[in-house]
């Protein structure tokens, strides 16, 4: 489905989507994990490390939209409002 927002919101809504994909990305490989040493045993360092990684990229993503939701906000108010109205119409369920 295309969303249709003005320009200078755009940017914002692809840090909203990608802040989905880094999420959704963290919680799978953390399932993967749980699920590989339900019965017994736990992550080595490497899939430790791989674990913590995912979570700094979403860390960094969640910034990145916090970002761009405050600089459109304070540049552009029907901009930030078209965009709050897009994800309430289409929320990712972070």
């Amino acid at each position: 489905m295309a969303i249709s927002l003005p320009p200078v919101a755009k940017p914002a809504w692809s840090a909203y989507t990608a802040m989905n994909t880094t999420k959704q990305r963290h919680l799978n490989y953390l399932q993967q994990l749980e699920e590989k040493y339900k019965k017994y045993g736990s992550p080595n360092g490497e899939e430790i490390s791989t674990l913590n990684q995912l979570l700094q990229a979403h860390d960094a993503q969640v910034k990145a939209f916090r970002k761009a939701l405050q600089d459109i906000k304070t540049t552009d108010e029907n901009a930030y409002m078209a965009l709050i109205t897009a994800m309430k119409e289409n929320p990712i369920h972070l």
